[in-house]
């Protein structure tokens, strides 16, 4: 787990943390939770945080969106696939998925694949095939199967189990 360093959106203060993907801490000094208040914040604010500069405040943003299946989501995220040189965060592509959009399929893919421009660099940055794997059985094209299956990387665990067991494919049934 990586240990990432944060600032307090209200007092200020510095602290550091192991981060799993999934959980925050409080801020120590004063206790302020800023997912408790992004949980409270409209859809339509989380859409403008979208293009906010700081880039936890978009990921932040993002990871809401996608939980709450906010279609109108859609569009910036996808737009934010396409900023070159840009910082998109792992949970741009998890929101995505969430979404379930077909736009994001071929840019998943090539994500996944590492393409050989400016979203290459980009890939790196993912932690590996895991989440794009994951957004592409969520999405559940044809393609998204395809290009899942082209990689090898299946992991079999119980989500990745469920997703593929929404297709009738003969692949699938070999995988």
């Amino acid at each position: 787990m990586p240990n990432v360093i944060t600032t307090c959106e209200k007092c200020g203060c510095r602290y550091e943390y192991a981060f799993d993907g999934l959980t925050y801490l409080a801020c120590p000094k004063c206790g302020y939770d800023f997912v408790t208040t992004l949980e409270r914040t409209s859809n339509s604010a989380l859409i403008k945080q979208l293009r906010d500069p700081d880039m936890s405040t978009r990921n932040n943003a993002a990871v809401m969106l996608g939980e709450r299946h906010i279609q109108e989501a859609a569009e910036p995220l996808l737009a934010m696939l396409h900023q070159e040189g840009a910082e998109v965060g792992p949970r741009v592509i998890v929101a995505l998925g969430h979404l379930r959009d077909k736009r994001a399929v071929e840019d998943l893919v090539f994500i996944l694949f590492q393409g050989k421009d400016w979203r290459k660099e980009r890939a790196r940055r993912m932690d590996g095939p895991g989440r794009v794997i994951k957004a592409l059985l969520q999405i559940g094209t044809e393609e998204a199967l395809e290009a899942v299956l082209e990689t090898g990387a299946l992991d079999f665990s119980e989500d990745t189990i469920r997703a593929l067991s929404r297709f009738k494919n003969e692949k699938v049934t070999a995988a």
